[in-house]
């Protein structure tokens, strides 16, 4: 009988698994967006590569917006025809003037939406950042 108690309990206890612990999976996407500083100085756009990868700035793909009543409006007339882009080097600022883009929009209040990507190998991660800009 006490054969039997301790085959039952060895199969019983073969069977359960210990889970192992969990770790929380991080996004490699959410760490890169995190390693890239904006910040306006007067009419400049300061962008900052704090990450180890190279960054590629799509300035073509930049868009930019005013506000009327109440809701952003995507202004066509500043977009060229060439498509220009910029390597940010790991821990290099990259200095965007918007100062012609500001005069021909005529207002002191507008959305900028940087479009950048980091390349992983074979993968290609795209993002953007939306920032307000105010005189």
């Amino acid at each position: 009988m006490k054969k039997i108690i301790v085959l039952f309990l060895l199969v019983l206890g073969g069977c359960s698994k210990i889970e192992p612990s969990k770790t929380e999976e991080v996004n490699p996407k959410a760490i890169e967006s995190k390693q890239v500083e904006f910040e306006f100085k007067g009419k400049k756009l300061l962008i900052t590569n704090h990450s180890e990868k190279i960054m590629t700035l799509i300035e073509t793909d930049t868009t930019y917006s005013i506000e009327e009543k109440g809701k952003w409006q995507t202004i066509d007339q500043i977009s060229g025809s060439l498509s220009i882009t910029y390597n940010v080097l790991s821990k290099e600022v990259y200095e965007y003037d918007l100062t012609k883009e500001l005069s021909e929009i005529g207002t002191n209040k507008i959305k900028v939406t940087v479009v950048y990507t980091f390349e992983t190998g074979d993968e290609t991660n795209q993002y953007e950042k939306e920032l307000i800009y105010k005189e």
